[in-house]
């Protein structure tokens, strides 16, 4: 199960989510165990909220809270309660995602497991990074990672890329604080620890946030490069978020290159990223 899940999520999603969605569906359908069929609807759930179908996702992660609620699983209770408060948060309830962390938070230390208590920890101060920087309160966000990544420290499964994710978080923080070499230091850092798994979500972010610093920093040849790199992840992600940060760079560097053909190519590809991001939350609302 393991084997093929992680397949799925890290290799097959990225680029075809149709066949990871089928592989996600086959799972549930085949276990018996609630945590294995609750894994499975998650899996379901991320993919369908990286698509931006909020409607499937958030049925699909309720209906895996309620096989869970019936267990003392409290592992999955918290991390089912960190993505519907990364949902809510996409969708500018801020006050509903804000709960949704601090229940998670109150059920972490039920977890009997010290390591899985750990992750659980880890991933919660992320999401409530991910709130700061939703507010652009960087300072906060950056204090939230640092604490995320203490957890992060004492667990094996995962290490690489969840500290991969937090050193991406802590490069688009130094960016936004104007510290473009502190950024570049952690930009570096995710890069490294990144090499390892296919594309993904995250090195396009830390791609593009790299483009964003050699812009700032008027190395328009530089940013270029990494720029090609992000936009290379995009052309076969379905994640519309990560396309709409992708398309604002390339914005960005066309507008400082001066060619502005390129600049309005993109803003129009922009604008119809963003029509169907509030489409579909506006749908959900």
């Amino acid at each position: 199960f393991n084997r093929i899940y992680q397949s799925a999520y890290l290799e097959i999603a990225p680029k075809n989510p149709e066949r990871a969605l089928a592989i996600a569906d086959s799972l549930f359908k085949t276990s018996t165990e609630p945590k294995l069929k609750v894994k499975s609807l998650m899996l379901s759930a991320t993919l369908y909220q990286q698509q931006q179908k909020l409607s499937k996702s958030t049925a699909l992660a309720e209906q895996a809270l309620s096989i869970i609620e019936g267990t003392d699983d409290y592992n999955w209770k918290v991390r089912i309660c960190g993505f519907l408060a990364t949902h809510y948060r996409h969708l500018q309830l801020y006050k509903k995602s804000k709960i949704l962390c601090d229940r998670a938070l109150q059920m972490i230390p039920l977890i009997t497991h010290e390591e899985t208590a750990q992750g659980a920890r880890g991933l919660v101060n992320q999401e409530l990074a991910y709130y700061d920087i939703t507010l652009g309160d960087y300072t906060s966000a950056i204090s939230h990672i640092r604490k995320s990544q203490q957890s992060f420290d004492k667990i094996v499964q995962n290490k690489e890329y969840l500290t991969g994710n937090n050193e991406q978080l802590l490069g688009l923080c130094y960016y936004h604080l104007g510290d473009y070499e502190k950024s570049l230091n952690h930009y570096n850092r995710s890069l490294r620890l990144m090499r390892q798994f296919p594309d993904n979500e995250i090195k396009g972010l830390l791609y593009n946030g790299m483009s964003s610093i050699y812009i700032e920093k008027k190395d328009l040849a530089t940013a270029k490069l990494y720029l090609d790199s992000a936009s290379a992840i995009m052309k076969t992600s379905k994640y519309l978020q990560l396309k709409n940060e992708i398309l604002k760079t390339t914005q960005n560097y066309y507008l400082k290159a001066k060619d502005l053909a390129h600049f309005e190519e993109a803003r129009e590809k922009q604008d119809s990223i963003r029509e169907q991001i509030t489409l579909n939350s506006t749908k959900f609302l």
